[in-house]
């Protein structure tokens, strides 16, 4: 917990520390920060003046004040955190000016064209910015930038001075006509109004998929009683999280429109760039600060950036969506799929009648029958061949879903219904229970009022619902043309000392997080009995999805002690292999009906299966040791490589091949090739130094660089110490160092 103030305790009896780093000590912390500046490329500093009608904040209420700058090359600095003020212990205090030392890690041209300026919103905080002064520290050029507000939203800045800000703080009236409220797209902005005419508080609650923001823009237009519409207004920064949209979070925009309107009507949401992500939302509010009017739009549905959009017209006033939507204590999203039957699949299947179910939890418990009412995307539910979704909910709370009770009234024309499936996903976890029924439901099979029918979950194979095909054997790469194939792969996998003969199933992961279907490994190319002890077998097998690359593996079978050594993907397409080592058997005596396996980090282009299946990680090691007297060392270096699932290697010396030649000398930068026999994932994440030296012999080591050239990445490690015994800590081995990774 980082504290940097004065406490005087006579005046206060406790303060309160909400800002914490996690997973790393106070001491590294305050080593990281004083060293930080040697990694920056442009370096500021920055002073701020606070206007003297500033509020006086509590004691205990702090925010986060940040900054970003602009060049006229339009790049960019990182978000800079202002922090540490060199002037006051306590900073942004009325009438105050401080002063900071920032830097970044971008290099920035000399001229700045823009500014953006804005702090988290954290505990009530509110400042009053008289104004911001940049100084690039290596050409001491200025710019100085008039604010004179309260910085509730964050401002773009872009006209400003070359004067020092306390020099011609009488001049820079003018200069804070023209701060902008955070607008990044042009349509937004007009040369003569830099203000809202109408201003709006806008929730939105993401439900069970979140929606990734790393190129998603996300827009909603507003619409009065006149038909009159708003700007497309862009919903990016929120003021409740750091990263907006994610499962089940409530997220707020401060926004407005430079039209007048009047009382709302209706609201378009959209949004581009997802790369088909799905998002589901459950509602959105929107206050209209002006008139202290609240408008409650349900939405309850999930889309993707193919759909056009999604009109709200339905809603209430004046009350919260949190409270509207607080009736139910668990909500789920519930899809049925009508089958067909018959010659030419003109039987009637679909009913007219009320349709009726009950959940009944891991636990035991049993929801109150809800009825699925309304479909999401059809006026007429349940006719032949059609795919209903439904959004509904229980007053009870409820867990893992076990079991589904379902019935009809029998009232309407068609009573019959034939069923292929009911999928049921809880928004909370985002779990889907897959329900096979397969029937018509009546007094005979069950699914009426006086007969109700009760269903299992279906655990053999997870895939979701519709993915089953339930008007025909579904296909697989050696039945039919592999055309109908995207991607197609060869499977290897090697049996240990224990076979099986149930069915086993993958599925496979891409780069952009895409899931192929579930994929049974069928029929073994070289081998008449598959997965028997000691056996290598191969599979020709294919997807319907267009992957890209293969980061995970998902592998499930039924639990009778088959133990596997490991499982080898190789994309037809790219000829990549991708390896991924188990070892491990199934528990015969575990409670569990079958085992699943999620495997990731794969080595990519390595053989599994090398030197009698031992193996290898190849590495290229650079060590830099310092300018210091006595810095090298004659002493044996040897490194530990340390890995993100707690997996380490053997301790390896590094040493080159050419014998004659002296390595850690003071200055040198030396290169290494070595070779690790231990089980690492693809990602590093710290490391070991060691050497035996006496006292007074140790080294002096700058940096080390590793390069995997197994999945072509680097990681650097700054060390910039002694390993020594005569230093203070009388460490001759360095602790694990976790630092992030830096890919090629």
């Amino acid at each position: 917990f980082p504290v940097n103030r004065s406490i005087d305790f006579k005046e206060e009896s406790y303060i309160i520390l909400t800002n914490f780093i996690i997973d790393e000590s106070c001491e590294e912390n305050e080593y990281r920060e004083h060293h930080i500046h040697d990694q920056y490329k442009t370096e500021y500093i920055v002073r701020t003046k606070t206007n003297l009608n500033q509020p006086l904040n509590n004691i205990n209420t702090h925010a986060n004040i940040y900054l970003k700058i602009y060049d006229h090359k339009k790049k960019h600095t990182e978000d800079m955190l202002l922090s540490n003020s060199k002037h006051q212990t306590n900073p942004f205090q009325a009438g105050q000016i401080d002063k900071f030392h920032i830097g970044s890690i971008q290099l920035m041209d000399d001229s700045i064209d823009k500014i953006e300026l804005w702090h988290d919103n954290k505990s009530d905080f509110n400042w009053f910015c008289q104004w911001i002064e940049i100084k690039n520290k290596k050409t001491d050029s200025i710019k100085c930038f008039g604010v004179n507000r309260f910085l509730s939203q964050k401002l773009i800045l872009t006209i400003h001075s070359n004067y020092p800000c306390d020099k011609i703080e009488h001049e820079l009236y003018d200069l804070t006509k023209n701060v902008a409220i955070d607008n990044q797209y042009s349509h937004f902005q007009t040369s003569n109004k830099n203000e809202f005419i109408k201003k709006y508080l806008i929730k939105i609650k993401t439900g069970n998929k979140s929606l990734s923001t790393t190129n998603t823009h996300v827009f909603i237009r507003l619409y009065d009683n006149e038909n009159r519409s708003s700007e497309d207004i862009l919903l990016d920064q929120t003021v409740t999280n750091k990263i907006p949209f994610q499962k089940h979070e409530i997220d707020e925009f401060h926004s407005g429109t430079l039209k007048n309107l009047s009382d709302l009507q209706k609201i378009r949401l959209w949004y581009m760039d997802g790369k088909d992500k799905k998002w589901n939302v459950e509602w959105l509010q929107v206050n209209d600060i002006d008139a202290n009017r609240l408008y409650c739009f349900p939405v309850n549905k999930r889309f993707d950036s193919n759909t056009d959009d999604i009109v709200l017209t339905e809603y209430t006033i004046n009350e919260p969506c949190s409270t509207i939507s607080s009736q139910y204590k668990r909500t789920y999203h519930v899809e049925t799929k009508t089958g067909k039957r018959g010659f030419l699949n003109l039987s009637p299947t679909g009913t007219n009648s009320n349709v009726y179910m009950r959940i009944h939890d891991k636990n035991g418990q049993i929801s109150e029958p809800i009825e699925l009412n309304k479909s999401l995307n059809h006026k007429n539910k349940f006719e032949r061949g059609q795919t209903d979704e439904f959004d509904v909910g229980s007053i009870q709370s409820l867990d893992e879903i076990n079991k589904l009770e379902l019935w009809h009234d029998n009232s309407g024309i068609g009573r019959g219904w034939f069923v292929d499936y009911i999928a049921v996903t809880d928004n909370k976890t985002g779990d889907e229970a897959c329900f096979f029924i397969g029937e018509y439901l009546n007094k005979e099979n069950g699914g009426v009022e006086e007969k109700h029918l009760i269903l299992d979950k279906q655990t053999v194979d997870n895939r979701p619902c519709r993915e089953h095909q339930f008007d025909g054997d579904e296909l697989t790469i050696d039945e039919t043309v592999s055309t109908v194939f995207k991607q197609t792969y060869r499977i290897e996998t090697k049996t240990g000392h224990s076979g099986t003969n149930t069915p086993v199933f993958i599925r496979i992961y891409d780069n952009n997080d895409k899931i192929s279907e579930p994929i049974q490994l069928k029929n073994s190319l070289n081998h008449k009995n598959k997965f028997e002890r000691g056996q290598t077998d191969q599979f020709d097998v294919g997807t319907r999805i267009d992957l890209e690359g293969v980061k995970k593996l998902e592998l499930w079978y039924e639990n009778d002690g088959w133990q596997i050594d490991y499982i080898v993907v190789i994309d037809n397409k790219t000829k990549d292999s991708y390896c991924f080592v188990i070892n491990e058997m199934s528990n015969k005596t575990s409670d569990s009906k079958n085992t699943r396996i999620l495997l990731e980090y794969p080595s990519i282009n390595v053989l599994c299966s090398k030197n009698n299946d031992k193996i290898e990680r190849n590495f290229t090691i650079k060590t830099k040791t310092g300018n210091h007297i006595e810095a090298g060392s004659t002493t044996p270096i040897h490194i530990q490589l340390f890995d993100d699932q707690e997996q380490k290697s053997e301790y390896i010396r590094l040493k080159q091949q050419d014998h004659d030649k002296h390595n850690f000398e003071p200055g040198a930068i030396d290169e290494f090739e070595v070779t690790s026999s231990q089980l690492l994932s693809n990602k590093l994440v710290g490391i070991r130094v060691k050497h035996n030296a006496n006292k007074y012999q140790g080294w002096y080591c700058e940096w080390i660089e590793i390069t995997d050239k197994d999945n072509n990445k680097i990681y650097c490690y700054p060390i910039q110490r002694w390993i020594d015994k005569a230093e203070n800590d009388k460490k001759t081995a360095s602790s694990p160092v976790l630092l992030s990774v830096t890919a090629i």
